[in-house]
C-alpha cells in the first residue's frame, strides 16, 4: 500500500513537474525538429500538451499556426483542458484550432482548398456499404470481361472458372494498397518491361485496369475513400505549386503524437507540410508500440526521422520490476 501511495504522489507530482528528459523536449527549440522517442507510461502525450501550450506562451504562437495531430481525440482534450487552467484567456483562439487527427486534417484541407485539388467542394467520404458495393460491381465487371483495360486472355495464361473470384481480390487488393501508398497506376505501367514474361504484364495490366475502374466510380459518385482523406491533400501539395507555396508558412510547428502508427503517406503529408525536410516538427513515439501494420502504418517513419533525439525512460504506469520482468520475458 505504501509503495502504491508514493507511486500516486509522484504520478501526480509529474502532472504538475515535468522530468529532466520531458523538460528537455518541452523547451526544444521551435524551428528545430525533434523526435521523442518513449515506451508506455511515460508521459508521451503529456509532452505534446506541455509543448503545444509553451508554444503559445513562451513562443506566442497563435493556435491557428499549430497543427498538432494524434490517432484519436485524447490530446484535443487534454489541451483544451491545460489552456482552460493555465491561459484562460487564450481559450477563445482554440476554437479554430488544428488539433484533430490525419483523417480529420485531411477532410479539412480537402474541402477548404477543392478547387486546387480539381475536386468537388461537396465531395462526400465513402461508407463502409456504399465501399462493398462499388467492390461488388467492380467484381461482376471483371467477371463479364467489361472493365476497360482489362487483358482478357490473362497473357495465355487464364484462370479457371473457379479461381476468377480469388484473381478479382487479388488484384482489387494490390490496386488499393497502391492507392493508398501513393503509387500511381503510370507507375506502374511504367514498371512493365518487355523481357517480362506475358503471365506478369498481364497480370499488372489487370491491376491498373481495376484501380482506374476503382477511381472512375469514386469519381462518378463524387466520393473520396478513407485513404484519400491522406494521399489526396499529398499528392496536391505534392503536385501543386501554387497549393504548396499557400501551405510553406501555414504552420510555425506540427506536432504528431503515435509517429509509430503513421502510414507511408502520412509521412510524406508531414514532410511536405514542413517544406520537405521535417522542419519546425516534433513528434513523439514508441517504435515497440506498433500495432497497425493492417492499416499501413510504418514503424521505419520513427526510426528513420531525422532531428534531435530524446528519450524517456521514467514510467509512471507500472513498477519497474514489473517491467524489467516483462521486457526479460519478450
Amino acid at each position: 500500500m505504501r509503495e502504491l501511495l508514493l507511486q500516486q504522489i509522484v504520478y501526480e507530482a509529474r502532472n504538475v513537474i515535468p522530468n529532466t528528459g520531458q523538460q528537455r523536449a518541452i523547451d526544444a527549440p521551435i524551428d528545430g525538429i525533434l523526435n521523442v522517442t518513449a515506451g508506455a507510461g511515460t508521459g508521451k502525450t503529456s509532452v505534446l500538451v506541455d509543448r503545444y501550450l509553451k508554444l503559445m506562451r513562451d513562443d506566442e504562437v497563435p493556435p491557428e499556426k499549430i497543427l498538432a495531430l494524434k490517432a484519436a481525440a485524447e490530446m484535443r482534450h487534454r489541451i483544451h483542458k491545460a489552456v482552460r487552467d493555465e491561459m484562460p484567456e487564450a481559450v477563445p483562439s482554440l476554437y479554430g484550432a488544428w488539433i484533430m487527427n490525419f483523417h480529420q486534417f485531411g477532410f479539412r484541407l480537402i474541402k477548404e482548398n477543392a478547387p486546387a485539388l480539381g475536386i468537388n467542394p461537396d465531395v462526400g467520404v465513402m461508407s463502409p456499404t456504399e465501399f462493398n458495393r462499388i467492390k461488388a460491381l467492380l467484381a461482376r465487371r471483371f467477371t463479364d470481361g467489361t472493365i476497360e483495360g482489362f487483358p482478357t486472355d490473362f497473357g495465355g495464361e487464364i484462370p479457371s472458372p473457379r479461381k476468377v473470384d480469388n484473381y478479382f481480390t487479388l488484384f482489387f487488393n494490390v490496386a488499393k494498397k497502391a492507392r493508398d501508398d501513393m503509387i500511381d497506376v503510370e507507375d506502374l505501367q511504367a514498371s512493365i518491361t518487355k523481357d517480362d514474361r506475358p503471365g506478369y504484364r498481364a497480370w499488372v495490366s489487370a491491376i491498373i485496369a481495376v484501380a482506374r475502374a476503382y477511381e472512375d466510380e469514386l469519381r462518378m459518385r463524387n466520393l473520396i475513400d478513407f485513404s484519400d482523406m491522406i494521399t489526396v491533400p499529398a499528392r496536391g501539395l505534392r503536385d501543386n505549386a501554387g497549393l504548396r507555396e499557400r501551405f510553406a508558412n501555414r504552420f510555425d510547428h506540427i506536432l504528431v503524437d503515435e509517429f509509430q502508427d503513421t502510414s507511408a503517406a502520412q509521412n510524406e503529408l508531414i514532410r511536405i507540410l514542413s517544406g520537405g525536410d521535417f522542419s519546425r516538427v516534433t513528434v513523439v513515439g514508441d517504435d515497440k508500440q506498433s500495432i497497425y501494420r493492417w492499416r499501413d502504418a510504418r514503424v521505419e517513419n520513427i526510426r528513420e526521422f531525422p532531428g534531435k533525439r530524446e528519450h524517456l525512460n521514467v514510467n509512471y504506469r507500472s513498477h519497474q520490476a514489473i517491467l524489467d520482468l516483462a521486457h526479460e520475458f519478450i
